[in-house]
C-alpha cells in the first residue's frame, strides 16, 4: 500500500509525524524516493490492503480495463474467495452462486461482472506488462519497450536487463526491476495463469511513430518531454502523456541529455528530476507553458 502524497501543507499547522507501521496490518513502513518524491510503503508483502492496490491496478483503465470491478467489489470478491490471483478475476463463471449471493450483489451484477471480464481479455503488450505491477514500470515505460521490440509477448518477457537499458528512457534501476521480476517463478506462472490457463490473448500494439498534431495544436514529432509533479489541467499525468504520445512526441520516465523539456508546475523544486534536468541543460517549463507552447487545447 502507497500512502498518499502530502503536496502542501496548507494550514502552516507544523510537523507531518510519519506512521511508522501500517494502519492497516500493522507492520513497519519504509520511505522510499520515488522520481524525487518520499513516498511511504508498507513492508508487508502479504498486507491485504496492497493485495486489493494490486487488484484495483490490474483491472484499471491503463491496464485491463474491467468495468464495475471497483476496489470495494474487489474486497468482498477477496472475502468470499472468489478471487486470489489476477487469472481468477478471469474464472467468475465458477463462482456464480457466491456472487450472486453476496450483499449489495445478485444475478445482474454477476453477469456485467463476467460480461466485463470476458470482454477484457483482449488486450495489448504495453498494458499487459503495465498489469502486473512491476516495481518501476509504469504504462509510459512499458509503452518504451513495446515500441522498441514489437508485440510479441513471449520476447518481451524474456528482455534482459542490458537489453532494456539500451532503450531511451530506461535506466539501469528500472531495467533490472523488469528482469528480476520475471526470473521469479511465482510471477512466471502468474504470466502463465493468464495466458494459458484464462485464455488471455495479447493483441498487436497500434504503437508506431505519429506526427499528429496535439489536439488541434501542432506536431510534438521528436520531442522528448518527462513530467513529474501535480498537474492542473489534466486529470493525472496520464493524460497528458497521451496527448503528447498522439501527437508525435515520446514521454520518458527518467531526465536524460535527448530530454528537450521537463514539464513541472514547481519550477524551483530540488527533485532529483529538476537536478538532473539543470544539470544537462534541459529547459525546466511549466505544464501552463507547455500548453501556449504546442497550442495544446486542454
Amino acid at each position: 500500500m502507497i500512502i498518499p502524497q502530502i503536496s502542501e501543507n496548507l494550514t502552516r499547522s507544523g510537523n507531518i509525524s510519519v506512521p511508522e507501521r501500517c494502519p492497516l496490518c500493522g507492520q513497519e513502513t519504509r520511505l522510499q524516493d520515488d522520481d524525487g518524491v518520499k513516498v511511504l510503503y508498507c513492508t508487508n508483502p502479504g498486507c491485504a490492503a496492497k493485495k486489493i492496490k494490486s487488484f484495483a491496478l490490474f483491472t484499471s483503465r491503463d491496464a485491463f480495463n474491467i468495468e464495475g470491478l471497483s476496489e470495494a467489489t474487489l474486497e468482498k470478491l477477496a472475502e468470499h474467495h472468489v478471487i486470489a490471483t489476477y487469472s481468477d478475476i478471469f474464472s467468475l463463471k465458477y463462482h456464480r452462486n457466491t456472487i450472486v449471493d453476496m450483499k449489495g450483489f445478485g444475478e445482474k451484477s454477476y453477469k456485467k461482472l463476467q460480461e466485463a471480464a470476458e470482454k477484457a481479455k483482449k488486450i495489448t503488450p504495453e498494458k499487459f506488462i503495465y498489469s502486473l505491477g512491476i516495481p518501476n514500470i509504469g504504462l509510459s515505460t512499458a509503452k518504451l519497450i513495446v515500441k522498441e521490440y514489437g508485440s510479441n509477448i513471449r520476447k518481451l518477457l524474456n528482455l534482459n536487463a542490458m537489453e532494456l537499458s539500451s532503450v531511451e528512457g530506461i535506466g539501469d534501476v528500472i531495467a533490472e526491476a523488469y528482469e528480476e521480476f520475471f526470473r521469479k517463478p511465482s510471477n512466471i506462472k502468474l504470466v502463465n495463469d493468464l495466458l494459458y490457463r484464462a485464455k488471455v490473448e495479447i493483441i498487436e500494439s497500434p504503437l508506431s511513430a505519429s506526427e499528429k498534431p496535439a489536439e488541434g495544436g501542432a506536431s510534438l514529432a521528436g520531442i522528448t518531454a518527462v513530467i513529474t509533479g501535480s498537474l492542473n489541467h489534466f486529470g493525472n499525468r496520464s493524460e497528458l502523456k497521451d496527448i503528447i504520445e498522439n501527437a508525435g512526441g515520446k514521454v520518458t520516465g527518467s531526465v536524460t541529455k535527448k530530454t528537450d523539456f521537463l514539464i513541472n508546475n514547481d519550477i524551483t523544486s530540488n527533485s532529483s528530476k529538476n537536478q538532473k534536468a539543470k544539470e544537462l541543460g534541459v529547459e525546466i517549463i511549466s505544464e501552463d507553458d507547455f500548453i501556449k507552447k504546442f497550442s495544446i487545447n486542454v
